[in-house]
């Protein structure tokens, strides 16, 4: 889960105004600005952080019984050619030897063939692995999720490379009409590019971490008379207890030390202590996406991960996204009054009113005459972002102050691009109502807030502070169009299926969060709106190394599938 340190939001934001006289843009050291930056992290984007009934297989009415295929032990294989394309975190997250797959020739979604399984077994040493492999075709969307002694899955596709190794269950971050599985000790999801065998192993938990190493969520010890901030997702927590909730404002503490390379905390090692306790199995989703809950009862206190007899229990199932209308995306540029409990935020206004982007035009040193373009340049860049991933259908459609917003219809999501984080009650730049594999849902809401990109222009998270004075309002429009666009896209992302990718990797990846210089675009001369500004695009990258999982993510694949493209077909 991603780990964030809030600074509080200065009450007044002064006005920025074209400094004529003024020298030009001083040159920065980018490592030390985004060291900087990471003292005001939380600033790109938030998980929500609400609670989701776990959701385990029973049988469909009218429906097939689950496959029920168990785990034969074997000697460990060595790592095939190939096995990851990007190293795990040090230490490594899971032994590198892998066992002998057993096949599952009739899981999968086609003719003849069940979309669902339970899986069994006994692991009966701490370092032993049970493995499974079936095909997918390219488009569907997989889900697993274990119980008992498993503690860590490990899901790779037919070319041996890692595409998700899991030791947490962040399946609460699903919107709640996901069918996809959830609520064990560890769950993986993953949406297939190509058709071939993939392979499914089960651990009993990560390797230890090594003595004085942190564990995912810790935080350092505060400064004396500060707080330390929760974490603004659901981090793994055991069955039953209160979920985690986005940080309030009011929170303010010491940062950690800062990263060189982005604005995320450095990486935690996994740690068995993390691994979430079993939740018991229970449903409220209706029937014909998801089936009745598991009639088995809950595994007993003995039966967590690491005990004696190393049973362990996995559930697995295929989903194939169905047909649809174009997804739409309305930009809502007008101010808007957002229900920000949608976010998990129990307590926050069910009303908040978010002021319009016109409002925040003077900060960057536009006038109102300035906003058409800037409008312009944002719905462009979000539109380029996602037709752009390679396929499928999108429409990218403007809402400004007196338009008319076609949010509340099927088939219609949005991204409010306007207020402030005290407006929201959310102190991140940018949140997604879900972050949804499929794109099952397809009506929900996301937000780009503005004060801290509209901040004074010593802030590193500001805008401003990449751009050059005195003003070029041409290069000024393009440049802060192209960044709010690319924020905005990155949420749309969310929405569309994808995680969060790692800043530090330097492929800037769209889902990269943190990343100044992935979401802003400037390029080696550290300023805006200049020839040697970049794009980022969505594409492969390993997962953010501190929010739980390990692998390659193809955010390009995810978003594709998401507008309901086939991948190899685009």
């Amino acid at each position: 889960m991603q780990r964030t340190w809030v600074l509080a939001p200065a009450v007044v934001l002064g006005v920025l105004a074209p400094q004529l006289g003024t020298p030009a843009h001083q040159p920065h050291d980018l490592a030390s600005s985004l060291a900087a930056a990471t003292e005001a992290a939380a600033w790109h984007c938030v998980p929500p952080s609400r609670d989701r009934t776990a959701r385990f297989l029973g049988t469909t009415p009218g429906g097939p019984t689950p496959l029920e295929v168990t785990g034969t032990p074997g000697q460990p294989a060595a790592t095939p050619p190939g096995a990851t394309s990007f190293p795990p975190p040090a230490p490594a997250a899971a032994p590198e030897a892998q066992p002998v797959p057993k096949p599952i020739p009739d899981f999968g979604s086609g003719s003849g063939q069940n979309a669902r399984g339970k899986l069994t077994g006994v692991l009966t040493r701490p370092d032993s692995a049970n493995a499974f492999t079936f095909t997918l075709r390219a488009g569907e969307v997989f889900a697993a999720t274990v119980r008992e002694a498993g503690g860590l899955l490990e899901l790779r596709d037919p070319g041996g490379t890692l595409v998700q190794g899991s030791a947490v269950d962040r399946t609460g971050i699903f919107p709640e009409n996901s069918p996809l599985l959830g609520g064990g000790n560890a769950s993986v999801d993953h949406v297939a590019a190509v058709t071939g065998p993939h392979t499914l192993t089960i651990r009993r938990t990560p390797r230890p971490s090594p003595a004085g190493a942190p564990t995912p969520g810790a935080k350092p010890d505060p400064a004396p008379g500060t707080k330390p901030a929760p974490g603004p997702g659901p981090a793994p927590r055991p069955a039953g207890s209160a979920p985690s909730r986005a940080t309030p404002l009011a929170a303010v503490p010491v940062p950690p030390p800062a990263s060189a390379n982005s604005l995320t905390e450095p990486a935690a090692t996994p740690s068995p202590s993390a691994a979430p306790k079993p939740a018991t199995p229970t449903s409220s989703a209706a029937p014909d996406q998801n089936p009745a809950p598991d009639q088995n009862p809950a595994p007993s206190p003995s039966a967590a991960p690491g005990s004696s007899d190393g049973a362990y229990r996995a559930e697995i199932g295929v989903f194939r996204p169905t047909d649809a209308p174009a997804q739409k995306v309305v930009l809502e540029y007008g101010g808007a009054t957002v229900d920000v409990r949608r976010f998990g935020i129990e307590t926050a206004n069910p009303d908040a009113a978010l002021s319009s982007l016109g409002t925040f035009l003077a900060r960057w040193g536009l006038q109102p005459d300035d906003e058409p373009a800037l409008i312009t340049r944002i719905t462009a860049t979000v539109r380029e972002n996602l037709a752009g991933a390679g396929g499928g259908q999108v429409e990218v459609l403007e809402a400004t102050r007196g338009g008319r917003s076609d949010f509340g219809k099927p088939g219609v999501s949005r991204v409010v691009i306007g207020g402030s984080a005290q407006e929201a009650g959310i102190p991140t730049v940018g949140i997604a109502e879900s972050v949804d594999p499929g794109n099952f849902a397809r009506e929900e809401t996301a937000m780009v807030l503005l004060d801290r990109l509209a901040g004074p222009a010593d802030n590193v998270v500001s805008l401003n502070h990449y751009l050059r004075t005195p003003v070029d309002r041409g290069a000024r429009i393009d440049f802060v169009g192209r960044a709010l666009g690319n924020i905005a896209a990155h949420e749309a992302g969310h929405l569309l299926g994808s995680w969060h990718t790692d800043a530090d990797s330097g492929k800037h990846d769209l889902m990269a969060p943190g990343d100044v210089v992935g979401a802003f675009g400037f390029g080696a001369d550290q300023l805006g709106g200049t020839p040697d500004d970049l794009r980022a695009r969505f594409g492969q990258d390993r997962y953010a190394p501190d929010e739980g999982f390990t692998g390659t993510e193809d955010t390009r694949n995810r978003t594709m599938v998401g507008l309901r493209a086939t991948p190899g077909q685009g």
